[in-house]
């Protein structure tokens, strides 16, 4: 990673390539693209959704 940037980590749940059964991987994307995407912004507003749904666990987005 690039020093003196910042990161968000993601944690990711899921069958990836060449991984048996479910795995967790670990995700580091810088808080701002090279675009403008303020990505650290975006999971801080996903963070707060979950508080006012009293979401703890589970994944990011999912069907009703």
């Amino acid at each position: 990673m690039a020093e003196g940037k910042e990161y968000v980590m993601i944690p990711l749940l899921g069958r990836f390539k060449n991984v048996v059964g479910d795995q967790y991987h670990l995700t580091p994307i810088i808080t701002t693209t090279r675009s403008g995407l303020p990505v650290k912004t975006w999971v801080q507003r996903l963070i707060e959704v979950w508080k006012t749904e009293l979401q703890v666990r589970g994944p990011a987005f999912a069907d009703p």
